[in-house]
Formats: structure tokens, C-alpha cells, sequence
């Protein structure tokens, strides 16, 4: 149906689930262009504020299989206690619970599956976490410098209770969609500018705007054989980009945190080589809504994104990585680890409101 349509709201012939609420319909055809761009906003905010995760009356999460078993465990974070400590203290006790309170259906919270067994939004998936998810939360939790067996590493990136720690990161995926394309070390030879040669020249190697609306994105595009050089590097498009000013501060400082470059070493010129393909963490949470995964949409499954880490974790391991993030190194993980990881990463989805 056309938007106008849509909008106006009062066609017979809208499909019920589609029908707008009257508070958010407009008129296309007399409203200003600013009227149509404000309703057309409103609606998106509608959207994205339907999307926050249930919490209980002390705002902690409360509406996944996942928070149901903390609570039914009597394990909250302490006060003051910060994400990670918390997460590394919660893999101990958890480790020594001689007999773990597991979830059911019956344990499902009116606001997390509308009070019914399985998910409306994930068919098929029960409201439980029992001896896999479990195992995969321990997988999940786990931490060595020596990259022991079963160890994922991964609460260093995706740090609960938000299942992300808000940074940047490379975990392989463009080097690996890239190589995949134009074999092995393609990504690694790749000739990459400095800031200074990259801005001087801003149509050879960054993305539109308005000052340069025929700027190829030579390095925010998918990789594919029409392009050889072409893909997507992430970060390193905004870090020092003279056409996105209101960025760079913020930017670099999270950046010069997490490369810990203080005081005159803290520069857009420092930073831009260190960012090659990081992309921003994303939180794991609610997984069953939102595949394909990873920035470029490449994997179907989550365990397809488990196998990934597998073989990203040893490109690093051996060297192979180019500016990869330094805790793929400390991720060890086999084909047993597959399950019981995509077990607990189901076990954080919910039902919306």
C-alpha cells in the first residue's frame, strides 16, 4: 500500500496489523515535507522504545530464561560491583552449586512469554534452561591466559547483563568474508591509507556525504569480485573523518580507552591503524529476533557464529589476523562447545510486552 495510505489510516483495507494508532496519522497529501519526516520519526521511536528488554522493580533484566535462573539461583550482582567482576564471580558460584535450580515453562513471567511454555517470537523455543544451557554458560563465562579447553572468552566483549561492553571491536569477519573471495592473505595485503593520505584524497577511500557525494566507499562496502579492494573496515571510516565532526570526540575517547593511548599519544592519527575493521559490540540478547549475524549478514545461524569463532580464534592465535582484537587469542573452543553455546545464547531471547 502507499505510505499516504498508511499513514491517513482509515482505508477499510489495511490489514488489521497495520492499521496506525490515531495518535500517529497524518495526512500526506496537505502536510508540510517536516510534518511527514516528524511522523514518519515518530513512528521509528515508537518502534525502537517497544524493543527494551523487561526488568524487574530493582531494574535488573528479568524476562529471559537466562535471568529467570539467576533469580531462582539467588545470584544478583553486588552493589556497586562492576560487569565484569560480577561476571567472573557469577561463573565461580555458579561452578558450586551442588544442585542448580533449573527453569521450566511453569517459571516463565506473564511479561517474558505472555505466561505460555514456548516464545511467540522464537516458534518452537521453550521457556527452560536446564544442563546444556548451563554447560554453555560456563563455556561462555570462562577465562584463561593460556587458552584452556572449553574456554570462550567471551563475557571480555560481551560483558552481561547487557551481553555487550559498548566498545569496538575485529573479530575477523571482513578479513574472512574478503579472503573467502580472493584467497588466503588477500585482506592482510590490502593497502590501506594513513589518515592524512586518506582525508587528502576523501573520495578515493571513504563514504558519501554531503560535501563529497561522489565518494566511492571503497572501505565501507561488502567485499565482491566486481570490486577487488573494496570492503568494509568499519570504524576506521569515521575515526578523524572531517565530514562527521560530532563523532570524534566521543570516539576517541572510547577508543583511547580501549587502546589505552593517553594525553598527546591520544590522536585520530594514533587511533586510525589500530581500528582496521572494528566494529561496535553488539548485545546478545533476543539472537532468536535478529539474524542474519555479524556486521555483513554472512551467517545464517548461531551456530554458524559459534563455528566462526572457532576458526577466527586460531587465525589470531596464529598470527593471521589482521588487527585483530587481542581476546580472539584466548577463546579455545572445539565442536563440543557448539550446542551447549547456542543452548545458552537461546536462552537469553524474550518475549516483548
Amino acid at each position: 500500500m502507499p505510505y499516504r495510505t498508511l499513514f491517513l489510516g482509515t482505508d477499510p483495507t489495511i490489514p488489521p496489523a497495520l492499521v496506525i494508532p490515531q495518535q500517529f496519522r497524518i495526512d500526506v497529501s496537505t502536510a508540510s515535507d517536516a510534518e511527514v519526516l516528524q511522523a514518519a520519526a515518530a513512528l521509528i521511536h515508537a518502534y525502537l522504545d517497544s524493543l527494551r528488554f523487561s526488568t524487574d522493580e530493582n531494574n535488573q533484566y528479568s524476562g529471559s530464561p537466562y535471568d529467570v535462573f539467576l533469580q531462582k539461583n539467588a545470584l544478583p550482582p553486588a552493589p556497586g560491583e562492576s560487569n565484569l567482576g560480577y561476571a567472573r564471580r557469577l561463573l565461580g558460584l555458579i561452578s558450586g552449586l551442588a544442585n542448580p535450580a533449573f527453569v521450566t515453562p511453569a517459571d516463565a513471567p506473564p511479561s517474558a512469554s505472555n505466561g505460555k511454555p514456548e516464545f511467540q517470537l522464537q516458534k518452537g523455543q521453550r521457556f527452560v534452561f536446564g544442563t546444556s544451557e548451563l554447560q554453555g554458560l560456563k563455556v561462555f563465562f570462562a577465562q584463561s591466559d593460556v587458552a584452556a579447553a572449553h574456554t570462550g572468552n567471551c563475557i571480555s566483549c560481551h560483558t552481561p547483563p547487557n551481553f555487550t561492553d559498548f566498545q569496538f571491536h575485529n573479530n575477523g569477519a571482513s578479513q574472512i568474508e574478503y579472503d573467502g573471495l580472493f584467497g588466503q592473505g588477500q585482506f592482510a595485503a590490502l593497502t590501506i591509507p594513513d589518515l592524512d593520505t586518506r582525508n587528502a584524497n576523501f573520495d578515493d577511500y571513504l563514504p558519501p556525504s554531503l560535501n563529497h557525494p561522489n565518494a566511492n566507499s571503497r572501505f565501507r562496502s561488502p567485499a565482491s569480485l566486481v570490486n577487488p579492494g573494496y570492503t568494509d573496515l568499519g570504524t576506521w571510516n569515521i575515526v578523524g573523518n572531517p565530514d562527521i565532526p560530532d563523532a570524534q570526540a566521543n570516539l576517541q575517547q572510547i577508543l583511547c580507552g580501549e587502546f589505552n593511548l593517553t594525553g598527546p599519544d591520544c590522536t585520530s592519527d594514533a587511533i586510525l591503524p589500530l581500528v582496521i575493521a572494528y566494529f561496535k559490540t553488539p548485545t546478545l540478547r533476543d539472537l532468536g529476533q535478529s539474524p542474519p549475524y555479524l556486521h555483513n549478514g554472512s551467517l545464517a545461524t548461531i551456530e554458524d557464529v559459534v563455528n566462526f569463532y572457532i576458526g577466527s580464534s586460531q587465525l589470531a592465535q596464529a598470527s593471521a589476523l589482521r588487527d585483530g582484537s587481542p581476546e580472539l587469542s584466548d577463546i579455545s573452543l572445539d565442536q563440543s562447545d557448539v550446542e551447549p553455546l547456542a543452548a545458552f545464547l537461546r536462552a537469553l531471547n524474550e518475549d516483548y510486552d
